[in-house]
């Protein structure tokens, strides 16, 4: 089976002239083109591969952010009268009932805010959500300790 190099290079025409770029996979899987600004292989080729000694190959996973947003933070106005997309609902005619919005306050609560309440924003990938519901519709009393190190209450 073949396996994933780390990047690959390729050669790009530009207004100025050639500028070689790498392309990589992200967290996700997906893969980024990032230009080098170089234009000689050789020159990409030793940057891209001091941005890999660093970990730096996708921008964004070189940078921690220290005042990282968790999930709980984010969510904690979620399925209130003042939330967003309740207002947003009312003005487009659409009224929410109290017990939908009640109950779906419920469920965020007891079954999702516990297994990602400390997770920050970043971190939060399809594998984790699908992570999640396949515990959650197999474990009916929504305890996920255990499940995501790190990200319980």
């Amino acid at each position: 089976m073949r396996t994933k190099e780390a990047f690959s290079l390729t050669k790009r025409k530009t207004k100025e002239g050639f500028v070689w770029q790498y392309l990589t996979y992200d967290r996700q899987g997906r893969r980024r083109r990032f230009s080098t600004g170089c234009t000689t292989k050789t020159q990409a080729l030793d940057y891209v591969l001091g941005l890999a000694r660093k970990g730096a190959l996708v921008p964004e996973e070189g940078k921690k952010e220290p005042d990282a947003v968790t999930f709980g933070d984010f969510a904690k106005d979620w399925w209130t009268k003042d939330c967003d997309y309740v207002k947003a609902e009312a003005l487009r005619g659409k009224r929410l009932g109290w017990q939908y919005v009640h109950t779906n306050r419920q469920l965020l609560g007891k079954h999702i805010l516990p297994a990602l309440r400390k997770c920050p924003l970043g971190a939060i990938t399809p594998v984790i959500l699908r992570i999640v519901s396949v515990v959650f519709f197999r474990n009916k009393s929504g305890c996920f300790r255990g499940v995501l190190p790190g990200f319980g209450r």
